[in-house]
């Protein structure tokens, strides 16, 4: 019986243990398990392919920013006063004075903040009204809020200012004392980019190219280095007297607007109905918001 009763108590006390064991196990399960997953996911987002990263590193960055300036939201002295922030004299007076001659103005802003400033405290009605129709997706002709544009470099992008014109419309521009006018369908402005490499490694030489796509789409074959290949586009007018380029740093800004009273291109390409189907103008900033460095886009072109 002696024996029996050791037996039972021996029994007992390994069954007291794989019970304890079992109950730390299943403790160390449940701490350890999500704090595992947790660690796993955090290790999948912080160390990302080399590859992706320097194809983010490598490439220029640009913001454009759209601003109602309709009558009716800055009046004529608020906008002029905008431009007392602005270097004009930054752009080379041949390429000025076709921007001036077709309604349009364009420059850096020396001073982004008090840019804003004087824009607020000029500001005669609020956006209330755009800002909820553009979230309940309202249809409009021109473009609106901020939108990132990546660049590669040596490659053109090319960015909508607004929605095509429906039907026919006349264009008029001005080029060397001399009225060029087109009948163009279904018209739709365009600000091409280029980005290449400036004289200074902090720097990219901008280029801005405005141009009109019209008409119906038509196939065309295209040759490039890898292969032949059918390219669909639209006829393209380049506004070649409108082109410009800049040597520009992350944090410069540029801004284009049309001129008061309008004329030329410049309603053209910047104006047009908005969420309500008033007739809207705009102004376009365009940020530089990264510049990479040689050694990003050296190691990017090696991917």
């Amino acid at each position: 019986m002696a024996m029996k009763s050791q037996n039972f108590q021996h029994i007992a006390n390994l069954a007291r243990s794989v019970s304890v064991w079992v109950a730390l196990s299943c403790c160390f399960l449940a701490t350890g398990c999500s704090p595992w997953k947790k660690t796993a996911k955090l290790q999948k987002q912080n160390f990302l392919d080399p590859k992706l990263s320097n194809a983010s590193s490598g490439k220029a960055t640009l913001e454009v920013e759209f601003i109602n300036a309709s009558p009716a939201f800055i009046d004529d002295t608020v906008l002029e006063s905008l431009w007392h922030h602005v270097d004009e004299t930054v752009i080379d007076p041949d390429n000025r004075v076709p921007f001036l001659s077709n309604g349009l103005r364009i420059g850096k802003i020396s001073n982004l903040d008090r840019f804003r400033e004087t824009l607020e405290a000029g500001v005669t009605e609020t956006n209330v009204v755009d800002d909820f129709l553009s979230q309940a997706s309202i249809a409009s002709e021109i473009s609106h809020g901020r939108q990132t544009i990546p660049l590669r470099f040596g490659k053109r992008t090319e960015f909508p200012l607004r929605q095509p014109f429906e039907g026919s419309h006349v264009a008029l521009i001005r080029d060397q004392g001399e009225t060029i006018g087109k009948t163009l369908e279904n018209a739709q402005y365009f600000l091409a980019f280029t980005a290449t490499d400036a004289g200074h490694p902090k720097e990219i030489r901008l280029a801005i190219e405005p141009t009109v796509q019209h008409g119906t789409a038509r196939q065309k074959w295209v040759s490039s280095d890898s292969a032949i290949r059918i390219d669909t586009r639209r006829e393209t007018w380049d506004l070649d007297m409108l082109n410009m380029t800049m040597d520009l740093q992350s944090g410069d800004t540029l801004i284009l607007a049309s001129n008061r009273p309008t004329r030329g291109i410049g309603p053209k390409m910047l104006s047009g109905k908005g969420e309500d189907q008033s007739e809207r103008e705009l102004i376009v900033l365009i940020h530089v918001t990264h510049v990479p460095l040689p050694s990003d886009r050296i190691a990017r072109n090696t991917l």
